[in-house]
């Protein structure tokens, strides 16, 4: 019977959460939590941030708070701290630009003892409602597994968007976006059912970009801000795996070339400028539309060049009305600055390209050496900020349609699984502190064992089920005709264009 009762007050004690603490011990240390949610900017409307205290107690508690509003209690006697959902959106709701404290106190034996006070600052803006990306193996090991997926950021829930072993382990990769909207998007597949799963709306089919002028279907995608246009590379890419742990794969071009496919014609152009000897590669749109960005490096020659070269920043005019091309700049030169750059994303107010940089070649993903540059439009100057960078890689990275957010993929963790971080960009282009995706689970990056890749922001759902998808996959695509208008004198590896071609085009 006293059992019981003991057992009864506990559950009620625990339910209804801690009384005050008010004899406590000050600890002189920052608390203990995985992840680290500390000392950053977080969105009003992301997840409960839930963490894990790593230090032995027989009980937690945690207060959450604000200026406004009624302040979140957790009480338990377990290190994992999940917090209410509804209470949470509430208070963050209700104190944009205003700071979130939390006390994190343990109890060992008949004393209570508190951390320092974590301090993290709710911003003002949203962040977009989902987040589609990867999820693959790492090392490729068991690669056939791959899917893409969507997240709801403001709650916890996950849904595939599409999954490869419902079309024959076809390898996935390489979605993309227009401007955020879940309702433009492509997709590609390789292997089996190889083609381009284009959704535009109501208007949804499958392509084949390749021609017998192009060594490959297009590879990195980029959205002109127009929805109507979609510049890829066409790269003859190969992959090596090596027994330095820093760099346990290479993966390289031996040839690429940028083009740009029209959704509406079904056609495929480019020019001179973009399809030369060099590699051009991982294309980009400016905000409006005027301007491609691309990294380029000189022609490979054998393995030396292929493996250990360096990418530039470039760009080139663009007129989208009338589809012709203007000057090439060169914005960042690798051979001044000795580093190798890709992947750029140029901010929506059109003042900063965010880009990749490493000691070497583009794929910044398997290179532990890689960090995130900021490159000022306005005034040159190229940034590092440290803040946003640690000892591994740090890759693919995309903004938010208001340019007050970005996303990356990092293996700061564990340096060999990639998750997504956020982190925020204020007016002046100041960047701040990363926080890594929440997850219910405190624990669920120290035993989830895949790659997030590719992350994208997008401000809703992608409507189209798993099984919608699946059958746009195992459809057969649509061939894209080469543009025969165009005039390139320029032959590499990723292009062809013969001389029997040459004669037709002029």
């Amino acid at each position: 019977m006293k059992a019981f009762y003991f057992f009864f007050i506990s559950l009620i004690f625990f339910r209804c959460g801690a009384p005050n603490i008010e004899n406590y011990i000050g600890i002189d240390a920052d608390v203990p939590m995985f992840p680290d949610y500390s000392q950053t900017i977080i969105p009003p409307n992301i997840a409960p941030l839930n963490f894990y205290i790593e230090a032995e107690a027989e009980a937690y508690f945690v207060k959450i708070y604000s200026e406004t509003g009624k302040e979140i209690r957790v009480f338990t006697r377990k290190p994992s701290i999940c917090i209410n959902e509804k209470k949470w959106k509430k208070l963050l709701a209700d104190n944009k630009n205003k700071v979130l404290v939390f006390e994190v106190y343990i109890k060992k034996g008949k004393q209570w003892m508190m951390y320092k006070r974590v301090e993290n600052y709710i911003a003002d803006t949203d962040i977009e409602s989902y987040l589609a990306y990867r999820l693959i193996n790492t090392g490729y090991v068991l690669w056939k597994k791959i899917g893409i997926y969507q997240r709801n950021l403001t709650n916890f829930d996950e849904t595939a968007i599409f999954e490869n072993s419902s079309a024959d382990e076809a390898c996935v990769n390489c979605h993309s976006f227009c401007k955020n909207n879940p309702d433009k998007m492509i997709m590609h597949l390789r292997s089996s059912f190889a083609g381009t799963v284009l959704i535009d709306g109501n208007t949804k089919k499958k392509v084949n970009t390749q021609s017998k002028y192009t060594m490959s279907a297009g590879v990195y995608p980029a959205w002109h801000p127009n929805g109507r246009l979609v510049a890829f590379s066409v790269n003859k890419i190969n992959q090596y795996f090596t027994s330095d742990t820093s760099k346990r794969i290479i993966v390289s071009d031996n040839a690429s070339d940028i083009v740009v496919y029209d959704i509406k014609t079904n056609t495929i152009t480019t020019c001179s400028d973009i399809s030369t000897r060099s590699r051009e590669n991982t294309p980009a749109w400016s905000p409006d539309g005027k301007w491609l960005y691309f990294v380029s490096a000189p022609e490979c020659f054998d393995m030396e060049t292929r493996n250990n070269t360096r990418y530039s920043l470039l760009r080139i005019a663009f007129n989208s009305d009338s589809l012709s091309w203007g000057r090439v700049d060169t914005l960042i030169s690798s051979t001044q600055t000795g580093i190798s750059f890709s992947f750029p994303r140029v901010s929506p107010d059109g003042k900063y390209v965010l880009l990749s940089g490493a000691d070497y070649g583009y794929f910044s993903i398997v290179n532990s050496k890689s960090d995130l540059y900021l490159f000022n439009l306005e005034t040159g100057e190229l940034i590092l900020p440290e803040i946003i960078n640690s000892e591994q890689a740090e890759s693919y990275h995309d903004w938010s349609e208001t340019g007050r957010w970005f996303v990356f993929a990092s293996k700061r963790t564990d340096g060999l699984f990639s998750r997504p971080y956020f982190s925020y960009v204020d007016v002046n282009g100041n960047v701040y502190k990363p926080f890594v995706l929440p997850q219910k689970n405190p624990l669920f990056y120290k035993s989830f064992a895949k790659n997030y890749n590719v992350p994208e922001l997008i401000s809703g759902k992608v409507r189209l089920s798993a099984r919608e998808m699946r059958n746009m996959a195992m459809q057969e695509p649509v061939n894209a005709s080469f543009d025969m208008n165009v005039h390139i004198n320029a032959l590499s590896g990723a292009t062809r264009i013969s001389d029997e071609y040459k004669g037709a085009a002029h």
